[in-house]
Order: C-alpha cells, then sequence, then structure tokens
C-alpha cells in the first residue's frame, strides 16, 4: 500500500469514465422514475385520444385510439427526452442558447419520429391505400420541431442548466429563486428543486483562529475547478448539472428522496440525481460516502464529535453528516493520519 495515499481514498484508475451517451441513458432512466412524468404523459395521451386529431377521429374508435396515440406519444416522447438530454449537455458545454440547441434537436429527431409513426399506421391500418413515407414529413416535421421548443421551454431549460425531470423539470439557474440564508448548523431542505441556497456567512477572524485550536486535525486546502481533472469536469454529469454559480468546491452530497443536496463553499442545490452516481461520478476526487445518504469531501473535514446516535462529521459549511457503523473505523484511520 502507498504510504503516502490513505486506505480510504478513492482511486480512479479502475474504474471506467461513462460516455456522454451513457450519462443521458441513467439519467433517462432517471427521468421514468419519476412518477410526474408518467402522470404528465397519461394525461397528454387522454386528452389526445378523446380529441382524436390527423383523422383518427373519424378512422378508429375511443380504445383503438387509445392505443394508437399511447404507442406514439410513449415512444416519440422517450426519443425526443433521450435526444434532449444529449443536446442540452452539448449546448451546455458549448454556451449555446437553448433555442437554437431545441431546434436542433426537433430537426434531429424527425426522421426517427416518422418511422415511429409510420410503423404504428402499418400495424393499426393495414388498408392504407396510396401512403407514402414521405407524406408525413410535413405534418411530423413542423409537429415535433414545435412541441420539442415548447416543451423545453415548459421545462425552463434556459442556459441549458436547467436540472431536467423527464417532463417537469425546474425552473432554470438563471431564474432560481434565492432563499434566506440558512445556519450554519442546520441546512433546511425544500420541496423547489431548482432552490439554490447561498453559503452561510463566513467566520470572522477570531472564530477562525477559535476554530483552528479546536479542530482535530491541520486545515487542508480544498478541492477546486483547477485541481478537479478535466476528465472528470467533461464526463461528469453531476458537474454538467451543477449551476456554475456554486462553484466546483463541494463540501457534501445529501440524499434527498429522488434529489441530492450539492453543498459547495458558495451555497447549494437541489439536483435530480441518484447518490450511488454522484459516488461513481465524484471518484476521481479526495472524498468518500461515510453514510449511505452522505457524501463528503474529506479535505472539509473540520472534526469529528459525539451525535445522538453516534459519531458525526463536522463539515467547513458547518453541517454535521452522521457516520455509519461501516464507516467509523475507515474515519478513525483518517484522523490518525492526518495526525
Amino acid at each position: 500500500m502507498d504510504p503516502a495515499k490513505p486506505p480510504f481514498a478513492h482511486d480512479p484508475s479502475p474504474r471506467a469514465t461513462p460516455s456522454g451517451a451513457q450519462l443521458a441513458y441513467r439519467e433517462l432512466l432517471g427521468y421514468l422514475s419519476n412518477s410526474r412524468f408518467w402522470l404528465i404523459l397519461g394525461g397528454l395521451i387522454l386528452i389526445i385520444s378523446w380529441a382524436g386529431p390527423f383523422n383518427t377521429l373519424q378512422r378508429f374508435n375511443f380504445p383503438t385510439r387509445l392505443i394508437y396515440w399511447g404507442a406514439t406519444a410513449l415512444f416519440s416522447s422517450l426519443i425526443m427526452t433521450y435526444l434532449s438530454i444529449i443536446g442540452r449537455r452539448m449546448a451546455f458545454a458549448r454556451g449555446i442558447h437553448w433555442l437554437p440547441a431545441s431546434v436542433a434537436v426537433g430537426i434531429l429527431g424527425i426522421l426517427p419520429v416518422m418511422a415511429l409513426v409510420h410503423t404504428v399506421n402499418m400495424l393499426t391500418v393495414p388498408d392504407l391505400t396510396h401512403y407514402r413515407f414521405w407524406d408525413l414529413f410535413p405534418v411530423v416535421s413542423v409537429s415535433v420541431v414545435l412541441i420539442n421548443v415548447v416543451v423545453n421551454a415548459l421545462w425552463g431549460s434556459h442556459g441549458a442548466r436547467a436540472d431536467l425531470a423527464g417532463l417537469n423539470s425546474g425552473p432554470d439557474t438563471n431564474e432560481l429563486i434565492t432563499a434566506p440564508e440558512r445556519s450554519a448548523t442546520s441546512l433546511t431542505t425544500t420541496a423547489d428543486p431548482a432552490e439554490i441556497t447561498p453559503a452561510p456567512p463566513q467566520p470572522s477572524a477570531t472564530d477562525a483562529a477559535t476554530d483552528t485550536a479546536t479542530a482535530s486535525g491541520p486545515d487542508t486546502p480544498a478541492d477546486t475547478a483547477s485541481e478537479i481533472p478535466e476528465e472528470i469536469l467533461a464526463n461528469s454529469l453531476l458537474f454538467a448539472k451543477l449551476p456554475p454559480e456554486l462553484g466546483r468546491d463541494i463540501v457534501v452530497v445529501q440524499a434527498q428522496d429522488h434529489y441530492i443536496e450539492v453543498t459547495t463553499t458558495e451555497g447549494s442545490a437541489l439536483i435530480l440525481m441518484r447518490l450511488s452516481d454522484v459516488e461513481q461520478d465524484l471518484a476521481g476526487l479526495d472524498g468518500m460516502r461515510v453514510h449511505r445518504s452522505w457524501w463528503v469531501s474529506l479535505r472539509h473535514i473540520e472534526r469529528m464529535e459525539k451525535g445522538t446516535s453516534g459519531p458525526e462529521l463536522r463539515m467547513s459549511s458547518g453541517q454535521m453528516v452522521p457516520v455509519s457503523r461501516g464507516n467509523r473505523a475507515t474515519m478513525r484511520e483518517f484522523f490518525l493520519a492526518r495526525g
């Protein structure tokens, strides 16, 4: 074992960095686990089936229209959602506005959706005569592009930094609601997935000296964006979703149902993502998962204190993080190594 590297530090070498397509697929699975996605999609299918657009009202009865539009809406929404995820990530990386990116994604999705509609037509209306594939182009092309732009606008995708959530994403980070400052020892969770909370007020020089004197170990420099490998920044789903105004110096990440609350030295925000994916994204950084609901940066640990249900870590943000029973020995080794 390399004595210069503590045994609890994550080694990124054996891990394969996921590709952009893999990250988009993981994000799509996250949307499909959101009940609001299915509620909105189901409601749209019922409305379209009842209205019967594009002559389906005359051709089919209601149960048949339900099957026809259910299959069409479901698979076309999966196609366009996946393409939109990739499009947003590319637009954000290149600083492209959300509107032209949405139009480009809509154009890219025309042929796949045309193929889908053509297949559904062949399965449900086998006796169609004088029907050609390209007859669908005028209707499908306009519909796909307009619907994709409208849906992205409703998602609040301005700046391509919004947290995607199926068809019901939080507002864009350009329009994020700033919450009142929270206590240094307790951060209150919010139901709004797009709320960014500013960082607590910085302690005075006297307070900083007192904290340094009482801490269990010497202060260590925090991770900064310049210290994070470019490969991690380029392929990390977490850093792609994290609002730039919060920086890249992550202190803790806490699981909050389907979301995670990411706290940096600049504040915090809720993001739709799984903690297990965060752990994989941050594998190359000096941190670890100390509890089923918490990932911490080792550089931001001030000391370990006795809590009501066991040891807790006091972080530089003032948060108290519980340490699970299986990680207590590891944390004791950490403090022994730090001195």
